[in-house]
């Protein structure tokens, strides 16, 4: 579904948000892995995608899960948009950064408030 143009993604965004945030709240570093790869996928091919995710308050429903996991240090595999058959291996705690670094350049001053009000020690 995620490699359909952006057109047809974009209004689907605020249902994406509910799902999402259910697998980041298991806590299993797999499956949240998992869900940051699919919102790491989604924010960098479709244009809008940040958009309709702080207009939908998506943002701010996704981050206290993963403010929990950010010392995390569980190697898990990433690469949804690799297509290859077990992705990378990356420490959990890198990843979820990266896609909280990704989460800031493209949601612009109010992505980057969000995320300091929710992770102080983010930017430090």
């Amino acid at each position: 579904m995620l490699r359909l143009p952006s057109e047809r993604i974009i209004p689907l965004v605020p249902s994406l948000v509910a799902p999402l945030r259910r697998g980041l709240n298991t806590m299993d570093p797999i499956s949240v892995a998992a869900m940051l790869d699919i919102l790491r996928f989604l924010l960098t091919r479709h244009e809008g995608a940040c958009d309709a995710l702080l207009k939908c308050d998506g943002f701010r429903r996704m981050l206290p899960a993963t403010n929990l996991m950010l010392n995390n240090k569980t190697r898990v595999r990433v690469g949804y948009d690799n297509k290859r058959i077990g992705g990378d291996q990356q420490m959990l705690k890198d990843f979820i950064r990266e896609v909280l670094l990704l989460m800031c350049k493209q949601g612009g001053d109010k992505g980057r408030a969000l995320i300091r009000s929710y992770m102080p020690s983010f930017f430090e």
